[in-house]
């Protein structure tokens, strides 16, 4: 589970998850998404650092 579905409450079907995974693995973060990320991260102050 992620952190936002405790805030937010979300709840996914098993089916929903699965898609996530699947898509998850079909579409890794890229080196450049992840050189963004932390672009952002460090203007903002915070952030996901993956």
């Amino acid at each position: 589970m992620c952190i936002h579905d405790f805030i937010y409450k979300l709840i996914y079907s098993k089916r929903q998850l699965e898609l996530f995974k699947q898509w998850d693995n079909q579409d890794p973060i890229s080196a450049q998404e992840r050189a963004h990320n932390l672009r952002v991260i460090k203007a903002q102050g915070f952030g996901l650092n993956q």
